[in-house]
């Protein structure tokens, strides 16, 4: 007789258990979430090594793949605030607050972020205090094939965390269902990580911790647009991240775009680890959003081009829960200067009239 799905599953769960409990990994519960909370768009979605399937990478997602930014033409500002509430088993108000930015030159595209993160609560998303400072740069090798490097720091009330990432993502263009198939993959917390003062760990409370984001973490990911329309856009994304290859952690995410103005993302996360100890939130988390254009007038008092007299401000609230009633809700803007160039060159002939 074949085993059922669900005992099956059991049994995975448990072998990854047994596999992690022969090793020191013993994060902070949530820990796994962090980078998500860099952005509204990916704390009401997902973060993974391929990013959105809608558009171009964020700031806070050159934390997950570093060569996310790679083809993108234009300087993009960002800036979120996200409020922690809990008011069940662990109460208390924690604050956490993104700036980041992204520049394209000819050389290369550099993004650099800095991120605020203020988590009072000491069983079920105890983060601690903390400032991390990223940077990260990203080259188009060719057309669909990208790649980039990062370095970040976090500091705060804990021990300090210095570590590097590598990551490549290629476009395999249009392949049967699957629109603008892109698949990812990085390799992220390459040195320490940062470990908060006094926090426990998931798997042993009485042992010291890990902390967070995870060391030598591969990630994986692809997404693609199920429907391509210019009135309706509809996209899937799946991730796997496995922290410390000790933990497997999968992230699925939806989004549809209306008439390229509003759009709405759903996301959803199975951390093995958490549900072998029954501190995993299964809800979905959610982002909404529009896009606005709107006028430039630095760009005009800096260029003619026609193609920076009009800039993109997206505008994004999102909702995501953890375990124990923390609720974690996100608000931010991002501004992308000047419009994408969709339009080749244009070439004209001209023969001299003595000819």
């Amino acid at each position: 007789m074949k085993p059922k799905p669900f005992f099956t599953a059991v049994i995975l769960i448990q072998l990854f258990a047994a596999a992690t409990a022969l090793y020191g990994y013993n994060p902070p519960l949530g820990n796994e979430s962090v980078l998500s909370l860099f952005s509204p768009l990916t704390t009401g979605g997902t973060a993974n090594a391929a990013g959105s399937s809608l558009g171009s990478a964020l700031p806070g997602e050159l934390t997950v793949n570093p060569a996310l930014s790679a083809g993108e033409q234009r300087v993009v500002l960002d800036v979120s605030y996200a409020g922690l509430y809990g008011a069940e088993d662990d109460s208390g108000y924690g604050n956490i607050i993104n700036l980041g930015t992204v520049i394209p030159t000819s050389f290369a595209v550099f993004g650099g972020s800095i991120n605020f993160i203020q988590s009072p609560f000491e069983d079920y998303l105890p983060l601690g205090t903390s400032l991390s400072v990223n940077f990260s740069a990203s080259k188009d090798l060719t057309e669909r094939f990208y790649a980039g490097v990062g370095i970040s720091g976090i500091f705060g009330d804990g021990d300090t965390g210095i570590s590097a990432g590598i990551g490549a993502l290629y476009n395999f263009g249009d392949i049967s269902f699957a629109k603008d198939l892109r698949v990812g993959l990085s390799l992220t917390g390459i040195g320490t990580e940062f470990r908060p003062k006094d926090a426990s760990g998931i798997r042993n409370p009485e042992k010291d911790i890990t902390g967070y984001p995870s060391a030598f973490t591969l990630r994986s990911g692809f997404s693609f647009l199920l429907l391509r329309t210019e009135n309706l856009n509809a996209g899937f994304s799946a991730g796997l991240s496995l922290p410390r290859f000790h933990n497997a952690v999968f992230d699925f995410g939806a989004e549809i775009e209306v008439k390229k103005l509003f759009f709405a993302k759903a996301g959803w996360t199975l951390n093995l680890l958490e549900i072998e100890k029954e501190c995993a939130s299964l809800i979905p988390s959610v982002a909404l959003g529009v896009k606005l254009k709107i006028g430039s007038g630095a760009a005009v008092k800096l260029t003619d081009r026609q193609d920076w007299m009009e800039s993109e401000l997206t505008p994004v609230i999102a909702y995501k829960q953890f375990d124990g009633g923390i609720h974690a809700v996100s608000a931010g803007a991002t501004l992308k200067l000047g419009q994408k160039d969709e339009k080749g060159p244009e070439i004209k002939i001209e023969i001299p009239e003595e000819y």
